[in-house]
């Protein structure tokens, strides 16, 4: 096996939006390969909005032995279409495709689109090293983590790859931001809207330094990243930020982790570091949390070192819902996580959905009344089930039935959650997409007067007069 010439493709995503986020995971992979010897082109078709034709046109000239796609569940439309044409200019090339689409429908898309030859599941540092590796003879039955087309046109499965620990995560290379469009593209759509400093940052890169989640949130799935938690070290995510500033000069860190909050220690020791290498008021961050996981000693920590956002999961202010969709939190820790994060100094950010499988209107009317209370204007998402969950095995039979039978057809329609793709509610089509307008607005008149109409009586709390206990945990 000597060195190859590798491409490969970001597939487009929420188009409608400026592309703020780079491929982290694609640039890891790109550094991985780099590092083995390989000659390897990034083509970020998300970053330049690239349609097909300019993509196949812009590469009809090159000469690749391996083309790699990635890209969520909602990519699989661009990864359907291009492909075909990808084959058609380079019949002899490897086709492979990895990252959450590939991870959560594997064998549907090696059915559905016979131009693919390979399907990468969960973390593919490792799996991609090995591929490449083994695709002079194409015999990957000794390569694991992978779904793959055999010579004889078979679809093989092969076991599953165990998930890296996290004394290999720190082995990792930085992602190969030098391959990115960062110039062009990401610094200048570096704003966003979370704190007042991640709006007027200059210079933002994203940053994932946790893989795994241990909730079990019926709306999530765990093929990519596991259940188990790994955090790469507090001075392996330091220096890697301490490095991207000196290069790129940068201006702030999205930690875009699942909940860099779950390991106290290990976010304790990050905040010394940071702020033992200089990094606290030169380079502002935001992060995520559980509202499980929100402690006031560690929040005053980092506001100290530069925190200045959280994410929060919320989905519902409903505590019936909130245990259906086993989100393993109240009502009250919501509240608790808000108040003490508000009180530490650090912008809270929180994210509902609509559209559950057990709300009714007196769900949507506790959602909105916390919402009013805590000053929020919010435009929920839909609730999805997507490809992996436990939503979508559980909703099957109601996908199947509103995609008359054909399940390709309802992966082709999966957006960001924005848009009503299928509907697993007890309301029908126009009344869900109704209530959610009500919501935005705040409306609980409209929503209770909708509620008698259906003959649903909502129980108005008398002692619920906007008012909430400082300092109770919600425990």
């Amino acid at each position: 096996m000597g060195k190859k010439r590798i491409l490969l493709i970001n597939s487009p995503i929420r188009l409608t939006q400026p592309p703020t986020n780079i491929p982290y995971g694609l640039s890891i992979i790109a550094a991985v390969l780099d590092l083995e010897g390989h000659d390897v082109v990034l083509l970020d078709a998300n970053a330049h909005r690239l349609g097909i034709d300019e993509i196949l046109a812009d590469i009809a000239d090159e000469s690749f032995d391996i083309i790699s796609l990635s890209g969520l569940v909602t990519t699989y439309g661009f990864q359907k279409k291009i492909l075909p044409g990808l084959r058609g200019l380079f019949p002899d090339a490897l086709l492979i495709t990895g990252g959450g689409c590939a991870s959560s429908i594997p064998e549907e898309m090696l059915t559905w689109i016979p131009e693919l030859d390979l399907c990468c599941i969960g973390e593919g540092e490792k799996t991609i090293v090995e591929i490449v590796d083994n695709s002079d003879d194409r015999n990957f039955s000794d390569v694991i983590g992978i779904n793959y087309r055999n010579n004889e046109g078979v679809i093989i499965k092969n076991p599953p790859r165990p998930y890296m620990s996290e004394e290999e995560l720190n082995t990792l290379p930085y992602p190969a931001l030098d391959m990115l469009p960062m110039e062009e593209v990401y610094f200048p759509n570096s704003s966003i809207a979370l704190s007042a400093e991640a709006f007027g940052a200059k210079r933002r890169i994203d940053v994932i330094s946790q893989r795994g989640c241990p909730y079990d949130c019926t709306f999530c799935y765990h093929i990519v990243g596991g259940k188990r938690v790994r955090f790469q070290s507090a001075r392996y995510v330091v220096g890697m930020i301490k490095h991207f500033r000196f290069r790129y000069a940068i201006d702030f860190v999205t930690l875009i982790d699942e909940n860099m909050l779950a390991n106290k220690k290990r976010a304790l020791e990050f905040c010394d570091l940071y702020e033992e290498e200089g990094l606290a008021d030169l380079v502002k961050w935001g992060t995520t949390s559980h509202a499980n996981s929100i402690d006031p000693q560690l929040l005053k920590r980092l506001k100290e070192c530069g925190c200045t956002y959280l994410e929060i999961g919320g989905e519902s202010a409903d505590n019936r819902i909130l245990k259906e969709i086993k989100k393993n939190t109240t009502v009250d820790r919501l509240q608790y996580a808000l108040q003490e994060t508000i009180r530490a100094g650090i912008n809270p950010v929180m994210n509902f959905m609509v559209g559950y499988e057990g709300e009714d209107c007196q769900s949507i009317y506790e959602t909105v009344t916390f919402w009013i209370k805590n000053g929020f204007k919010i435009y929920p998402f839909i609730i999805t089930p997507y490809p992996g969950s436990a939503l979508y095995h559980s909703n099957m039979d109601k996908i199947l039935e509103q995609y008359d039978g054909k399940l390709e057809d309802y992966i082709l329609s999966l957006g960001d959650a924005t848009e009503l793709t299928v509907n697993i509610s007890r309301f029908s089509d126009p009344e869900l997409l109704g209530l959610r307008e009500l919501m935005a607005k705040g409306d609980l008149k409209r929503i209770m007067r909708f509620s008698e109409q259906r003959g649903e009586k909502i129980t108005v709390n008398k002692a619920d007069n906007g008012e909430f206990p400082v300092g109770n945990k919600g425990e």
